[in-house]
């Protein structure tokens, strides 16, 4: 009778680690479908495209991202030396996807922020980890000279109805944020941390800085602006 029990306590064990295994593997899917869906969109390849003819004029300053950097763009100095290859929506897979786009230019100084996006779309931090890894990993490799200056993925907000995936969004990226630190320090990166200026206190997003919950508005731009300024005089 014990080893019957014992034995049917483990095919538990067994289907529940199997409705584990196969629901992670299906969120994964899911998400990684979705952003090869996004990378075949028109603004992305365009935009791609746009940024792939891009010429370095000497002492060149890049920030790379997603809409978050694609939007700074009103907030930066006008200059030759200065360039914005940010993609609204885009996901650390993109960025790899375009890395050659950065990398064949040698730039002096490349600012990134990229990761908000994957985690909306709930790939899995392992996942997202991997990728940045890779990213990084490719720019030492094809440009190594380059100076890397890596930024902390900014907190969220959102309406009560949806407070629980806010919440558990929030927990996600600051853990995602710690192993940036982490591979900043790992890999000789200069990491801004400017985390705690957006934040309420609740562990969210400012209200006031942001448009939606999730983009900033002007004085969150100017924020983070004031965070760039004392690196863009340096460069």
């Amino acid at each position: 009778m014990k080893s019957r029990l014992i034995t049917i306590s483990i095919t538990y064990l067994a289907l529940i680690i199997t409705a584990i295994i196969s629901f992670y593997e299906f969120r994964t899917l899911k998400a990684k479908k979705r952003i090869e869906e996004y990378l075949k969109q028109q603004n992305w390849t365009s935009l791609k495209n746009k940024y792939a003819h891009y010429t370095n004029r000497g002492h060149l300053t890049i920030f790379w991202g997603d809409s978050m950097t694609e939007n700074l763009q009103t907030y930066l100095t006008n200059s030759d030396f200065i360039l914005n290859m940010g993609i609204g929506g885009d996901f650390t897979e993109g960025l790899i996807a375009r890395v050659t786009d950065v990398t064949r230019l040698s730039p002096d100084n490349l600012f990134i922020m990229i990761g908000v996006n994957d985690i909306l779309t709930d790939l899995p931090l392992k996942q997202i980890k991997e990728n940045y890894e890779k990213l990084i990993d490719l720019i030492k490799l094809q440009s190594p000279k380059t100076k890397v200056f890596i930024q902390p993925i900014l907190p969220i907000t959102s309406l009560k109805s949806m407070s629980g995936f806010m919440i558990r969004c929030n927990k996600k990226i600051v853990q995602l944020n710690s192993f940036i630190f982490q591979l900043a320090i790992l890999r000789k990166l200069i990491y801004i941390d400017m985390y705690q200026e957006f934040l309420n206190s609740n562990s969210e997003l400012k209200i006031d800085l942001t448009t939606d919950g999730i983009h900033l508005n002007e004085k969150g731009y100017l924020i983070w602006k004031r965070y760039l300024k004392k690196y863009l005089e340096l460069v």
